[in-house]
Parts: C-alpha cells; sequence; structure tokens
C-alpha cells in the first residue's frame, strides 16, 4: 500500500513540517552563519518521511539550479557561471540532496510497510500449510482406500480359497 502524500497529514504535523521548512542557519567554516532555503526544505522532507509520509518530485523547489538554467540558456560568460555555482555551492549542493531525497521516498513510497510485508509472508506461510495439509490427508485417503481395498480383496479371496478347498 502506497504511502500518503504529506498534505493528507494532520493540521499539527503540517505545522511541523512548515516550520522545519523555514530557512535553516548552517554554521560557516570562516565563521558566522549561512542561511540556506534548499537545508530546510531538506529538513522538512526527512521530517516528512520521519512521520511516515512521502513527497512527490514536483513538492520540491530547485530555484538556484533554476537560475543556472537560465544563465546558461542566456549564453552568460563560464566565468560568471562559474562565480554563481561558487556563491550558491551550498543551496544548490542542499538543492541536489532535496532531488535525491524525493526520489528515494518516491520509490519507498511504493514499498509494502514492514507490517505489510509481515502478514504477506504470514498469509504465504498459511497458504503453504494448508497445501501441506491437503497433501498429507490426500496420501492418508489413498493408503486408507488402499488398505480398505487390499482387506477386500484379501476377504473375497478367502471366500474362494474356501470354496475351492471346501469342495
Amino acid at each position: 500500500m502506497p504511502k500518503p502524500h504529506f498534505s493528507e497529514a494532520s493540521k499539527a504535523e503540517q505545522t511541523k513540517f512548515d516550520i522545519a521548512r523555514q530557512s535553516t542557519a548552517i554554521a560557516c567554516a570562516a565563521g558566522g552563519f549561512v542561511y540556506a532555503v534548499a537545508a530546510g526544505q531538506y529538513n522538512a522532507l526527512d521530517l516528512i518521511y520521519r512521520c511516515g509520509y512521502c513527497a512527490r518530485p514536483e513538492d520540491v523547489q530547485q530555484p538556484v539550479h533554476a537560475q543556472l538554467a537560465k544563465m546558461h540558456a542566456a549564453g552568460e560568460a563560464p566565468a560568471a557561471i562559474a562565480d554563481f555555482r561558487r556563491a550558491m555551492s551550498l543551496e544548490l549542493d542542499f538543492e541536489r540532496r532535496c532531488a535525491h531525497k524525493v526520489t528515494s521516498m518516491a520509490r519507498w513510497a511504493t514499498e509494502p510497510s514492514q507490517k505489510e510485508r509481515d502478514s504477506i509472508l504470514a498469509a504465504e506461510r498459511r497458504q503453504e500449510e494448508r497445501k501441506r495439509a491437503v497433501e498429507l490427508r490426500a496420501v492418508e485417503l489413498v493408503a486408507a482406500d488402499r488398505r480398505k481395498k487390499t482387506a477386500d480383496s484379501i476377504e473375497k479371496a478367502r471366500l474362494r480359497a474356501e470354496k475351492e478347498i471346501g469342495t
């Protein structure tokens, strides 16, 4: 059974997702903080996953990648594009992480949960046990039928032998 989309979550969970989605301050090696919108989006995706919901690729926005594509399409100078990449490297990295996470989430959303897998395995085990029980009972019935036929044949043979010997 597919996992529910995060839009189906309760209002309280939606609020948690919105709070996690806000821009996230990330400590820089040089000191200070950088605010990354995509990092907040990544945190929200992680929380959505941990709450048992899924997100679709169209739920993930990638404005920095879109801007980069526009720069390429406009034929901007490679140096300007390189400067943009360098300046937005953290955002680009988190946008890639978000894209990867939502792709993985889509695969995960279609897989059955552990509880569903356990119930499927239990049903398969019950079916196998039933098949084995039917086969065993069929063998027992055939054996009983053969014993009965054998006993009947022996009885008929005795009667015939008594007739032949008794006369």
